[in-house]
């Protein structure tokens, strides 16, 4: 009876220290899932900085699209630049040479003004001007390059002049003889030839001189 007792005695102070322990099991579960939470609420915002981060670099870089039309518009940009450079590299490499009015188109011995520049565009960038400074103007204007502010202009660009002393005004710049023409370089400087006295193919710069009140447009021969 006695050994009974003491067993149940033990059994109740067992499932007494058991239950104690489940609670304190729970109570810690209960405290870590508390942690769990906090740790996600601090963590929340620094997920929702990066995200807002990877979405604001998304923005930044371009779409595929525009890389390949890059690719595409560039190399023709690339292979004008190369053409201009070459017309003009190839104008320098005469300079000096002497000039002949109504020089012969089958040498370069000597050049006349569109001679020159004529030249320089076939020998540079195979492109086939027309023979004289009046005709060359009209191949400008009929590709709708034409432009009457010298500023404006482009190196390459083929500049056309009237003679000395003519009036020119906004309105008959198109209508006046062309006399003379040369190559634009860019920088307000001009690549052409028009007298013996002045040395043959040379350089001048146009701002306040001649070149400038003479000035009728300008234009791209090249596409």
């Amino acid at each position: 009876m006695r050994t009974y007792r003491w067993l149940t005695l033990v059994g109740a102070l067992g499932l007494t220290m058991l239950s104690s322990a489940c609670g304190s099991s729970g109570e810690e579960g209960d405290h870590e899932g508390h942690q769990v939470g906090q740790l996600q609420e601090k963590q929340a915002p620094m997920r929702q900085a990066a995200t807002n981060h990877m979405q604001a670099k998304q923005l930044q870089t371009p779409n595929r699209s525009s890389y390949q039309m890059n690719a595409v518009n560039n190399p023709a940009a690339g292979q004008r630049s190369a053409a201009i450079q070459r017309v003009i590299n190839t104008g320098m490499k005469y300079r000096g040479t002497p000039y002949e009015f109504g020089s012969n188109r089958s040498t370069t011995r000597t050049f006349d003004c569109s001679d020159f520049v004529k030249h320089a565009f076939a020998e540079g960038a195979g492109i086939k001007l027309p023979a004289d400074s009046r005709q060359q103007g009209a191949y400008v204007r009929n590709m709708g390059t034409a432009n009457t502010n010298w500023r404006a202009l482009k190196a390459g660009d083929v500049m056309f002049f009237s003679s000395p002393g003519v009036k020119i005004t906004g309105t008959n710049r198109y209508k006046i003889r062309i006399t003379h023409d040369g190559i634009y370089m860019g920088d307000g400087r001009i690549l052409h030839t028009y007298s013996k006295e002045s040395g043959g193919v040379r350089v001048d710069t146009i701002a306040g001189t001649q070149w400038e009140r003479r000035f009728l447009f300008g234009g791209s021969v090249i596409r």
